[in-house]
């Protein structure tokens, strides 16, 4: 199932897309089978209200083992109302996963809530206004915002110009569809983020920036730490630097001669094209396409000591590494290049990246509210 409005989608007798959505999505679902149960079209958006509130209480009332599957469609449509509300949910054991354009706007909320971060797409179901649930009632109410893109997630019900156009259903085929999308959404082998309060009732350590290696040439071992260190920014709305190992040499600095001086700082993507490093502004313009703000840094001397001199110099929260790196091949260790050297020169927070996707940390004690565990970390 294509879960976005497509252009086919859209037609004269209904522009929108959404009446032809559902078409697809019955014919999908339905299979052969009987027509999609207790389903009904949504014009109202104070109907889509009261249904949004009906899901909630259901939820409420029966919480043991429930789920609830929420789209804010941006970060700044939560209002304290909200919290107040899922506060009450995740306090009664209520699993609540919130989809939306920016960062989480949960830093105090605890209990198990996460926050999965999207990058805008007005089309895309995710991006939507829904509450979707397994348990304790299969249901799925979905709103879909139809008024100008440039008004898209702006404001409240009541904002003028504000539309939408929608439906709910109990059918369990569409219901564990959407959860299955939603799900599939979950940044690939990444820490899974939330927020709980340490024992001491204190908050845990702001990260606002994070430095993790790459290569011009990326492994798939990069890729997915490159992948989780994303998914770690996001959540907590930091800034990446980019440490690039293919960079340093013995022979060749990658600065021009006679101007090294100038260069010996974090570059974006044009300083890097300047200077050859094209692979390079390539990932950084990814990373910055996902909402993460991005540079990189041209070492010019191998071995950890240098990165460490590098994330003191650029006040580094976080430094993550490929577990390749923990148990390094000769060649690399003669270059520095290993944990030891690593936690010798640097007090930073430092966690590693396994081939499986788990995440620990490698310097316990580096903070004391952080409860980790070497299968398992929470950023």
């Amino acid at each position: 199932m294509k879960w976005f409005i497509e252009a086919n989608d859209r037609c004269y007798e209904d522009s929108t897309g959404v009446e032809n959505f559902v078409k697809r999505m019955e014919l999908e679902f339905r299979n052969g089978g009987p027509p999609i149960e207790g389903f009904h079209f949504l014009n109202s958006p104070f109907e889509m209200l009261d249904y949004s509130r009906e899901i909630e209480n259901e939820v409420r009332t029966n919480p043991q083992n429930a789920d609830l599957y929420v789209g804010f469609q941006t970060y700044k449509k939560v209002t304290n109302g909200i919290l107040n509300r899922y506060s009450d949910l995740l306090g009664a054991g209520v699993k609540i996963v919130g989809f939306g354009e920016g960062v989480s706007p949960f830093p105090s909320i605890h209990n198990g809530l996460e926050w999965i971060p999207l990058k805008r797409d007005v089309d895309a179901l995710e991006n939507q206004w829904y509450l979707v649930s397994l348990l304790p009632t299969p249901i799925a109410f979905v709103g879909w915002e139809t008024s100008p893109a440039k008004n898209f997630g702006i404001g409240g019900l009541s904002t003028p110009g504000k539309r939408f156009k929608g439906f709910v259903t109990n059918d369990l085929r569409v219901v564990e569809g959407i959860v299955d999308h939603l799900e599939s959404l979950r940044p690939t082998k990444t820490p899974t983020v939330m927020w709980e309060p340490s024992a001491d009732g204190q908050d845990k350590p702001v990260i606002n920036r994070i430095l993790t290696i790459t290569h011009s040439k990326q492994s798939s071992e990069l890729l997915a730490l490159q992948s989780s260190a994303v998914a770690i920014a996001l959540s907590q709305g930091a800034d990446m630097l980019l440490y690039e190992m293919s960079a340093a040499s013995y022979l060749i600095s990658p600065y021009p001669e006679g101007d090294k001086g100038r260069w010996l700082r974090p570059l974006d993507a044009q300083e890097l094209t300047r200077f050859g490093r094209g692979e390079v502004t390539s990932q950084l313009n990814e990373i910055k396409s996902k909402g993460v703000q991005v540079k990189a840094i041209l070492p010019a001397t191998h071995g950890f000591k240098h990165l460490a001199e590098w994330a003191e110099k650029e006040e580094v929260d976080l430094i993550i590494l490929p577990s390749s790196l923990v148990n390094s091949n000769l060649l690399n260790r003669l270059r520095g290049y290993n944990l030891t050297s690593l936690l010798e020169h640097s007090k930073k927070r430092i966690i590693v990246l396994e081939p499986d996707g788990d995440i620990w940390q490698a310097n316990e004690g580096t903070t004391e509210r952080i409860g980790v565990s070497k299968s398992k970390v929470e950023i």
